[in-house]
């Protein structure tokens, strides 16, 4: 099957839950896990964000992890 003409057609039957769970997660990918980065960038509060990331590791999802160095800090947050 041919990519849709229009990226937003390809959006047509998900659920907002699941679009916005692929934009958090492809937006840290694009951050290399920084999770700052990526809440800024989706204009959201990082406590939305660890908040959210939290669901879907409980969902089973994968959720990439902080960056290097950032992994004992983030860990005493949750």
């Amino acid at each position: 099957m041919a990519a849709p003409d229009n990226p937003i057609s390809a959006l047509v039957g998900r659920t907002v839950e699941d679009v916005e769970r692929d934009l958090i997660l492809e937006t840290l990918n694009k951050t290399f896990g920084n999770r700052t980065h990526a809440a800024s960038m989706l204009g959201i509060s990082i406590r939305a964000l660890r908040n959210k990331l939290r669901e879907y590791a409980a969902q089973g999802v994968p959720v990439p992890p902080p960056p290097a160095g950032v992994a004992m800090q983030a860990a005493e947050t949750f």
